[in-house]
């Protein structure tokens, strides 16, 4: 009788730490998938400017055009977030134009035009003034002049849109179709050019030269004459 009782009270302990056992929680398909994700999250690359400075620099000293481009492409599409990006856009721009150079040289036209066209797509929005003024604002007269006409006034289209507010680099444009003796062009950007800054003076001659190719003598001699009430110390 004694033993039976030890058995009943070790069995009543047996099945009451059953019962406060909690079965193990099956999980979902979704659980398990977002521990996978979560485990395949790559963990950021602790930023190192100087690491990028040098990588960039290394780069840009590609000898190569070609090779230039591979690795600044490489480097923008590798560090989008990186603080050199817009040094290496403007790098790119330039071994573009480079490389668009060199094919038109080695006469292959159609390569040439595809790569300024790639430069001009690359440049970035607002235009840095140096980038524009050294690089950019010769593609079009580059290849204008060099027997792609309409692939210059194509491109200047690009380069216009990115140039828009900026009177001065509009004006770079007017006279690009100066040059070509686009009077109606020429006349359209310098219009825009002054309304962007109506006290500027080389809109005004701008202007002045436009309506003289379109053979609008009076209009042409009002600008002229705004250009001197603007600047009355002109020549």
């Amino acid at each position: 009788m004694k033993n039976a009782v030890i058995i009943f009270v070790l069995l009543s302990f047996s099945l009451a730490a059953a019962a406060q056992k909690k079965p193990p929680v099956k999980k979902s398909g979704a659980a398990k998938t977002a521990t996978v994700k979560k485990s395949l999250t790559p963990v950021p690359t602790p930023f190192d400017p100087a690491a990028e400075k040098a990588r960039l620099d290394d780069a840009i000293a590609a000898y190569a055009p070609a090779e230039r481009v591979v690795q600044l492409k490489r480097f923008i599409s590798d560090l989008p977030n990186s603080g050199e990006k817009p040094r290496a856009v403007e790098a790119l721009v330039v071994a573009y134009a480079a490389l668009g150079d060199e094919k038109l040289l080695a006469n292959e036209p159609a390569e040439g035009v595809t790569l300024f066209k790639l430069a001009a797509d690359a440049a970035p929005k607002p235009i840095p003034v140096r980038l524009f003024t050294e690089i950019v604002s010769k593609f079009p007269p580059n290849l204008y002049y060099r027997g792609q006409r309409a692939a210059a006034v194509e491109i200047a289209a690009v380069i216009e849109a990115k140039a828009e507010g900026n009177a001065s680099q509009l004006l770079a444009l007017a006279a690009f179709y100066l040059g070509t003796e686009s009077g109606g062009e020429a006349r359209r950007l310098a219009e825009a050019a002054a309304a962007i800054d109506p006290r500027s003076v080389t809109s005004q001659q701008t202007l002045g030269l436009a309506h003289r190719l379109n053979f609008d003598l009076e209009e042409s001699a009002k600008a002229y004459e705004k250009a001197l009430d603007l600047d009355p110390e002109s020549s």
